[in-house]
């Protein structure tokens, strides 16, 4: 491995036994080698740190950061950034994987170092069956650009993963967020990448579809009973209210456009799950059907208007 690292591939780790070997795998492969694959252990029950710990006895790249106490996703990684040492950065949830050429790939379109983020395809795996979840063209955008694009197609993704990021970006992202003392364990990488999109300057989309992302039946989103649902809606609610008062005490950095683009889907999306946790208390009546007609259609003038004028309405 040369001195300079371009990539620090972050696996945010709990209880993912049963899939980490398989994502480590994908990463000590890769064909690219000048890369770390920092392990942050979340303080899970299983043997995923164990597992860990063989990879790094046998290769001097992985490494392990111990967390004190179990903080979720967005704080787990934000660990694992503090100590990595590469140019790019790369999340991998570890029951997930990546494509052996992920970073041979990426490398090919950032090795100028002039991207701030390098945006990839994605692949869904649900049991033995997959598709693809996103894909690009291969194109270069400045920062207004994007956001044009974000909004004349209507749809954009706030995921962290599938991007390659900038580590000094990342790490200048974390400084918007010391404030934040609340533990968000859901829509975290919306406001993450609320904050990504409108710091970073510069950003490659390539057409390949490298990021593997497995659905677990299981998880928070896909979980119906009520408990998980009013957390859901009880994250999108702190999500909100934290773009909202970036977007008010920076408004030289937080774009009137973007944040119009992430308060509509984050609102949507807690308003989807609104009519979920009715349904499942047996509350949904006929004027919340109605209303939910009412949504839909709405959300069909928008597109239409943001793909043909460049403008959206949001409440």
């Amino acid at each position: 491995m040369s001195n300079k690292i371009k990539f620090s591939i972050i696996l945010p780790t709990y209880n993912v036994e049963k899939f980490i070997t398989q994502a480590l795998n994908s990463c000590i492969n890769q064909t690219f080698k000048d890369i770390e694959i920092i392990v942050v252990d979340d303080c899970g029950q299983d043997k995923s740190i164990e597992i860990a710990k063989e990879f790094a006895l046998k290769d001097e790249r992985v490494k392990i950061v111990y967390n004190k106490e179990n903080q979720g996703t967005f704080t787990a990684r934000n660990n694992g950034v503090l100590t990595a040492k590469g140019e790019y950065l790369l999340f991998l949830d570890p029951d997930d994987y990546l494509d052996e050429k992920t970073c041979e790939l990426i490398y090919q379109v950032c090795e100028d170092g002039f991207a701030d983020m390098v945006r990839f395809g994605m692949f869904e795996l649900c049991g033995e069956q997959s598709k693809i979840l996103h894909q690009f063209k291969n194109a270069s955008f400045s920062r207004t650009e994007l956001y044009n694009h974000f909004l004349r197609n209507f749809s954009f993704r706030w995921n962290v993963c599938a991007n390659a990021i900038k580590t000094e970006k990342y790490k200048q992202s974390l400084m918007y967020l010391d404030n934040l003392d609340t533990k968000i364990t859901i829509a975290e990488d919306a406001l993450q990448s609320f904050v990504l999109y409108s710091i970073c300057e510069n950003f490659i989309n390539i057409n390949e579809v490298l990021y593997f992302y497995r659905t677990n039946l299981q998880s928070a989103m896909n979980n119906q009973e009520l408990a998980n649902i009013r957390e859901i809606i009880t994250n999108h609610e702190l999500v909100i209210k934290e773009i909202t008062r970036l977007k008010e005490t920076y408004p030289e950095i937080f774009s009137p456009v973007l944040y119009k683009l992430f308060l509509y889907f984050l609102k949507r999306e807690h308003f989807r799950h609104g009519n979920r946790l009715k349904k499942q208390e047996g509350k949904f009546n006929f004027m919340d059907r109605i209303k939910e007609k009412i949504n839909k259609k709405a959300f069909k003038t928008s597109r239409f208007l943001a793909s043909k004028l460049g403008v959206l309405w949001v409440k």
